[in-house]
């Protein structure tokens, strides 16, 4: 008897070359699938266990269809003013008032204050994030983070695609509710399985996520690396993309005890030579389906400051709520602007 999804998976999405690699399907598989590395880029592929793939992973992939004005009327109720930014209640240019969290951060530090708040006032159980592997330390790999401690190893940004969804098969029974940060793909796939009613999404109260420009290969790690005499990333002990204060350097650290580092601005050069085909065909550059996105503050007037500063949208009442509140709390510093002004800080990516 054919598999019915796993065709239409395979020759829609992935046949296709429209996977973003954000990890759903496998998620989704109760094992029949896995990821395996292909020319830099992650393909779902069968493993040797019987059976046949579920209706959802095939239905919930973010590269199969997004209808957004629908996804935006589930989530808001409404669609938005602007498609650039998609719905926005408020936005604002903030950091967090924790120096250690905001300098251990991509920029403002504004998501990993946001989900410390929300663990200590027992708003969530966890949060879904992504870490360095301890096994493979140049390896990004989700988890649920349950202390400080555990969103604190979180901080920052990883510049190389990483399936965040791959951890869906776990999730139905963990304890909830959670909070999720997510890149605009996963986050899609995420609402359309909340619009379904799926039960891998029913603990996932808050999502979160940054603005997505473009994303390289892991190519770009290895090709940084040979151009320093090294040939493989199994020297690494230790890999940060934002080391630093903002807006921070590539830092990677070798079993010989080398550190080798890049400006962001030198090693952006990279990414025409290994910039990922999935970010290139996403619509959603502002992370539209998150209750908060942020983003770097791109502007002259904060990037002479220093430290760290974040664009940050609220996109619904609630998350209106919780920004205020924490800045309240003294949590937060946050300077409300005006939507265009945020939009012209990222126009460059936006005409891109």
């Amino acid at each position: 008897m054919p598999d019915i999804w796993y065709e239409k998976l395979k020759a829609e999405i992935i046949d296709a070359g429209l996977y973003t690699q954000c990890g759903t399907p496998v998620g989704l598989s109760n094992g029949l699938l896995e990821h395996k590395e292909k020319k830099g880029v992650l393909i779902p592929v069968r493993t040797e266990k019987e059976g046949e793939l579920s209706k959802a992973a095939y239905e919930g992939c973010a590269a199969r269809y997004c209808n957004y004005p629908e996804l935006n009327r589930f989530v808001f109720n409404k669609t938005p003013e602007s498609w650039l930014s998609g719905v926005v209640e408020k936005s604002f240019i903030g950091y967090a008032t924790d120096d250690q969290i905001r300098r251990n951060s991509a920029s403002g530090g504004v998501l990993t204050a946001l989900l410390i708040h929300l663990l200590k006032t027992e708003k969530i159980r966890g949060a879904i994030c992504l870490k360095m592997s301890e096994e493979k330390p140049w390896h990004a790999e989700p988890f649920i983070a349950r202390s400080e401690e555990e969103i604190l190893s979180s901080a920052g940004s990883v510049y190389s695609v990483t399936p965040t969804n791959e951890i869906l098969g776990d999730l139905e029974n963990e304890e909830g509710p959670l909070a999720y940060i997510g890149l605009p793909d996963q986050v899609a796939a995420i609402r359309k399985l909340q619009k379904m009613g799926h039960p891998s999404v029913r603990n996932i109260k808050y999502i979160f996520g940054p603005y997505m420009g473009t994303q390289m290969r892991f190519e770009a790690i290895r090709s940084f690396l040979r151009s320093n005499n090294v040939q493989s990333e199994e020297g690494i002990t230790d890999l940060k993309y934002r080391a630093g204060e903002w807006p921070g350097y590539l830092q990677i650290t070798l079993k010989d005890g080398r550190v080798l580092k890049a400006e962001k601005f030198h090693y952006n050069y990279l990414i025409p030579f290994f910039v990922a085909k999935s970010s290139l065909q996403l619509v959603d550059f502002t992370n539209e389906l998150t209750d908060i996105s942020v983003g770097d503050a791109w502007s002259p007037k904060y990037e002479s400051k220093r430290g760290g500063y974040s664009i940050v949208l609220a996109r619904t009442e609630d998350a209106v709520s919780l920004l205020e509140e924490m800045q309240k709390a003294e949590l937060l510093n946050l300077e409300e602007i005006v939507l265009e002004e945020a939009l012209d800080m990222h126009g460059h990516m936006l005409d891109f």
